[in-house]
């Protein structure tokens, strides 16, 4: 039997005291696993079946509805029926947590005009005035006369922006060829008691703004070291102890630029150099993110790859989960650090792995999901990657976040 010397002992005790008597919500507080959630019921006057939109985000409901355990705290509403125009156009609204809200829009009939949106390929997600009304082939009646800004995303593809006119008995079609395009991953490790690690997080978080959402992914791993009780690293423990061992970790703060080290983590040039170069390779294959599903316990989908060439021998699949945005009231550790991006929380299997054997043209399906944990918070992401395991070249990745407007 393994002996268990008394401070190791004292150490294991507080991490277990740790992960089961607290949890931290994505503000870093400590709290009860009671979230705080209210109620918000939607209703409209003069006309009923309006879709309605919360924070810009199609909630599949239609007025009149009661939108249960919508988060605390303020959000805006929106609502659509054709041939009619809704006052006021929307309404801010602040949620209390235990209580019922109620928003009411007036419905009134004007003059209107018919929008289609086709791409090629299909599938991709259309934003009219930053509202998500779904995905192409997308056919809309009745939308009320004015100008409008359209927005058509679909990963790995060159995103497109147009701003149209709608007039009275008129059909708008569009109709877009997508261009294909690379997208890079950046991986970084930190730690909560990492004292240069703010400096490379702040430096990965600039560039995530400067590149955008189309072109550059990332994924913040957290290390057990100089610190074991760094929260974010015994939330997803095992995930992140599988990357450090894969890059064979030995420093932080370290990055990986589609899975080539960064020579000097703590110079932005050094990132932008390799970036520049990744995004200039002809992507090898595409991966599509689709029938993205989220319910109060478990996020699933399902992932498409299809190869555009012979794919390595020994490429994988990673499936991972991360959280948006992490702020802490006070920092975890003693590098001063209280915000985070794109925190690591978890991978799809416990092998984190899945094969991928594809020649030219062919493609698969991976079905997964992700069961949430309470101390998670409501942002969260799906990334998935196609990685060689012989030389660790990242050759494709996407993700499920779309713009933030």
């Amino acid at each position: 039997m393994r002996r268990i010397w008394p401070f190791r002992l004292l150490n294991y005790l507080f991490v277990l005291y740790m992960i089961l008597m607290s949890c931290t919500t994505k503000e870093g507080n400590i709290v009860s696993y009671n979230p705080e959630f209210g109620n918000l019921l939607v209703t409209s006057v003069n006309y009923y079946g309006a879709r309605i939109f919360l924070d810009y985000k199609d909630t599949g409901e239609e007025t009149p509805a009661l939108l249960e355990n919508v988060p605390a705290g303020e959000h805006v509403v929106h609502v659509f029926l054709a041939t009619t125009k809704p006052t006021p156009d929307s309404a801010l609204v602040t949620v209390e947590e235990g209580w019922e809200k109620t928003v009411q829009f007036e419905l009134n009939r004007v003059t209107s005009g018919d929008l289609q949106i086709t791409t090629v390929p299909d599938s991709a997600r259309v934003y009219i005035n930053r509202l998500d009304f779904g995905y192409t082939p997308l056919n809309l009646p009745g939308i009320p006369e004015g100008n409008y800004r359209i927005q058509i995303w679909k990963s790995n593809y060159q995103p497109v922006q147009k701003d149209i006119q709608i007039t009275s008995n008129q059909l708008i079609r569009i109709t877009e060829n997508l261009i294909l395009k690379r997208v890079v991953l950046l991986e970084h490790f930190s730690n909560t008691n990492c004292l240069p690690c703010p400096q490379a997080d702040a430096i990965v978080d600039e560039l995530l703004d400067s590149y955008g959402i189309a072109q550059i992914i990332a994924v913040g791993y957290h290390t057990n070291s100089p610190s074991p009780f760094d929260p974010m690293y015994l939330s997803g423990k095992d995930g992140n102890d599988s990357r450090m061992l894969f890059y064979q970790l030995q420093s932080i703060p370290r990055a990986y630029v589609d899975g080539e080290p960064i020579d000097s983590p703590l110079d932005e040039q050094s990132y932008r150099t390799l970036i520049e170069t990744h995004l200039q390779q002809s992507p090898s294959a595409t991966i599509a993110l689709q029938q993205l599903e989220r319910g109060d316990t478990l996020i699933s989908g399902r992932i498409q790859v299809k190869a555009l060439q012979d794919l390595p021998s020994g490429t994988v699949l990673h499936i991972a989960l991360i959280e948006d945005v992490i702020d802490y009231q006070n920092p975890p550790g003693t590098n001063g650090q209280m915000h985070f991006e794109a925190v690591f929380r978890d991978f799809y299997t416990d092998e984190d792995v899945q094969p991928v054997d594809l020649f030219s043209g062919m493609k698969i399906h991976s079905d997964f999901q992700f069961a949430l944990k309470s101390q998670w918070g409501q942002d969260l992401t799906v990334v998935a990657f196609l990685q060689d395991l012989n030389t660790k070249q990242v050759l494709q990745a996407a993700w499920t976040r779309y713009p933030r407007f």
